[in-house]
């Protein structure tokens, strides 16, 4: 992926996996097909969507994709033409015997899926009805995943923790393509570990190439902030050996955001780096909805002594992109940020 223009480089395809908005995704398949309703272009969509519906390894939501063929099918009688091709109508034959609940299930997963590096396939499972906020998919961990691929020096040969790791996906990619030595996701709930651990084993060959490999690449673990904050940690907890001796690098995506957390938050980000002061880096990726909420924690990290370094803008703007996300928010209102400890703090023996 080395184009930079957002627009024009995903397919259609590419759009439907990520579960773009659907309109987007129409759009790309208009935008990239010359007489888009034409015979041939009908069967072309119509096999898209129907590959997509029957993926057995996970693909998006039914409710999706049926909200996909309904916009499509209006399109076309938009255009005066009736819906006659065999595929097509095929394809609402089998949707439409599947009945969709217009009540929101929490338990309802579905798959987001990227094509990567080399065409290589990323899946990840999301409840997009679930009110965890780490059960789904935020696009300041795509921009994180981006910066990364691009400044893998980073992170490459080092231990690397993320806190508050959701899906997982920054993780991943990063133990796939920035040549870390050891990735461990964690998070707090019992469901966002649940999912994290099955997003791990979904994705185990695509992280190996299919090899063994001991210990496994990328683990997951259980951390919650207020503990860590404390220093009270006991060493039978499962990230205490990674915290606090293992990892040279912590990296976060979109966690900044609970005001009453970010006290716990900033603190935990100085005792990771007050481990080993001039080792230890932290990597944030943030989407700022609110800059009095990051300026908080802006402030609460330099009332503790951490220095905060911004990316410059052209250099996030300059990313290439490889998620199709950026709908909800641009990338352009993502900040990547490199955190230290400042050096009146570090102490020379």
């Amino acid at each position: 992926m080395s184009l930079h223009s957002f627009d024009d480089q995903f397919s259609f395809e590419d759009h439907a996996r990520a579960m773009a908005p659907t309109k987007a995704a129409l759009k790309a398949f208009f935008r990239h097909n010359v007489d888009p309703f034409s015979e041939c272009n009908q069967t072309k969509f119509s096999a898209t969507v129907k590959h997509l519906w029957n993926d057995e390894k996970g693909g998006p939501s039914k409710r999706y994709l049926k909200e996909i063929l309904r916009l499509f099918i209006r399109a076309v009688e938009g255009e005066g033409l009736s819906v006659e091709n065999d595929d097509l109508m095929e394809l609402v034959m089998i949707t439409s015997n599947t009945k969709i609940s217009i009540v929101p299930d929490p338990a309802e997963h579905c798959y987001q899926s990227f094509y990567l590096r080399n065409n290589e396939l990323l899946r990840i499972r999301v409840y997009l009805q679930h009110n965890d906020v780490a059960l789904r998919l935020w696009e300041a961990s795509a921009a994180l995943c981006e910066y990364l691929l691009e400044y893998p020096k980073h992170v490459e040969g080092q231990c690397v923790l993320e806190t508050g790791a959701g899906v997982g996906l920054t993780g991943l990619v990063v133990s796939r393509y920035c040549k870390s030595k050891q990735v461990l996701l964690t998070d707090y709930t019992a469901e966002a570990l649940s999912n994290l651990r099955h997003n791990i084993a979904l994705n185990q060959n695509w992280l190996t190439e299919g090899k063994m490999i001991d210990p496994p690449l990328v683990t997951s673990a259980h951390l919650d902030w207020e503990v860590y904050a404390s220093g009270n940690v006991f060493c039978e907890d499962e990230a205490y050996d990674f915290f606090f001796h293992k990892a040279n690098v912590l990296i976060a995506a979109d966690v900044v955001y609970d005001l009453k957390m970010i006290p716990y938050l900033a603190k935990t980000v100085s005792n990771f780096l007050s481990q080993n002061p001039t080792k230890r880096k932290a990597i944030f990726g943030t989407t700022i909805r609110n800059w009095n909420t990051f300026q908080i924690f802006e402030r609460e990290l330099s009332r503790i002594n951490v220095l905060c370094k911004h990316e410059d803008e052209t250099t996030i703007t300059k990313l290439p992109y490889y998620f199709p996300i950026y709908f909800s928010h641009q990338r352009s209102t993502v900040r990547i940020c490199v955190m230290s400890v400042s050096s009146s703090r570090v102490t020379v023996s």
